[in-house]
């Protein structure tokens, strides 16, 4: 019986681990404009906000009722634009904006994208195609 016993623990241990190992996920994703004279820039230094958000909740929050929550996490994006978070399995919304001065103008951009990390590792691609407001 003992026998039993700790060839049982040793299964509901193993089956806990492949369960915990396996439910970490990273959003990837890079952050990039087209500005209003033209140039592709990729935009490094921006802060970037991570949300515990479905893609239907998006659907009833404007940007700003977003971004007065707490974010779940936070992060800044490298030279190159680019950006990761490690999360659990799950749905959640990425937010970051930016403002330049172009000669006399500002141009501001902002995004609020979903990110489905419940099957898998996610890319975005922070874009003008996908981008909330700004100089589309």
């Amino acid at each position: 019986m003992t026998k039993l016993r700790t060839k049982i623990s040793l299964a509901v241990i193993l089956c806990l681990s492949l369960i915990a190992c396996n439910s970490e996920r990273k959003i990837n994703g890079e952050v990039s404009v087209v500005t209003g004279d033209g140039q592709n820039i990729k935009l490094g230094g921006i802060f970037v906000k991570l949300y515990r958000k479905s893609a239907d909740e998006l659907k009833d929050l404007d940007s700003g009722k977003l971004l007065n929550e707490p974010p779940l996490r936070t992060t800044t994006t490298d030279p190159d634009g680019k950006f990761t978070f490690t999360v659990m399995r799950g749905e959640y919304a990425v937010v970051a904006s930016y403002s330049r001065l172009a000669g006399l103008d500002v141009e501001s951009y902002s995004w609020v994208v979903p990110a489905d990390a419940r099957s898998g590792d996610v890319s975005l691609s922070l874009n003008n195609q996908n981008m909330e407001t700004g100089n589309k």
